[in-house]
């Protein structure tokens, strides 16, 4: 409750605001309520299942844009779980990745016109096929970004469009990289 304080505390200064949600797993009547007037933004009891807390995360994501966390500048990508999903076929992960380091950049371009247009739908496309890209990659924090602008344009609200895509263009810098070895080839 006392970090929940003085991280909202902190946001009133101009910080973007940080998602936190309370987990425990000794549920008293009323905490759920006592976390959430603290400022938290959702509450999970033990034991965890896995469709609370994707309800929880999702809801937290269609009620306000979850702030993207500064870049590590290390972007993690799930080459295992884009192999996967390929059926475990190394030649076709090095084809999608390919095709995703030559087409990103269009996408990008896209995106970066529609918001300096002011274009809502425009902005719905691109973001749109970028979140579908990168998902299937697995770069769920850029994917998240990309999710946070398509409905920023569904919702025809651009206000934090130009800072969103300041990051997604800086974890997309980072994934180009880490799809490539050091000599620069596909991994």
């Amino acid at each position: 409750m006392a970090a929940t304080a003085a991280i909202r505390q902190r946001e009133k200064s101009g910080c973007t605001h940080l998602a936190i949600f309370a987990m425990t797993a000794h549920a008293m009547k009323g905490d759920r309520e006592r976390c959430l007037q603290a400022g938290m933004d959702g509450y999970i009891m033990k034991p965890i299942r896995f469709g609370d807390v994707e309800k929880t995360l999702s809801s937290l994501s269609s009620a306000q844009p979850v702030s993207a966390p500064s870049p590590s500048g290390k972007v993690l990508w799930g080459k295992s779980e884009a192999l996967e999903r390929l059926g475990g076929d190394e030649d076709l992960l090095r084809e999608v990745c390919q095709i995703f380091l030559e087409e990103s950049p269009k996408l990008m371009q896209k995106l970066r016109e529609a918001i300096a247009d002011a274009d809502s739908e425009a902005v719905t496309r691109a973001a749109h096929s970028l979140k579908g890209e990168l998902g299937y990659l697995g770069a769920p924090g850029a994917a998240q970004v990309a999710r946070e602008l398509e409905e920023m344009g569904h919702e025809k609200n651009l206000s934090r469009a130009g800072e969103l895509f300041t990051f997604l263009e800086r974890e997309l810098t980072g994934l180009h990289l880490a799809l490539k070895d050091p000599a620069g080839a596909m991994l």
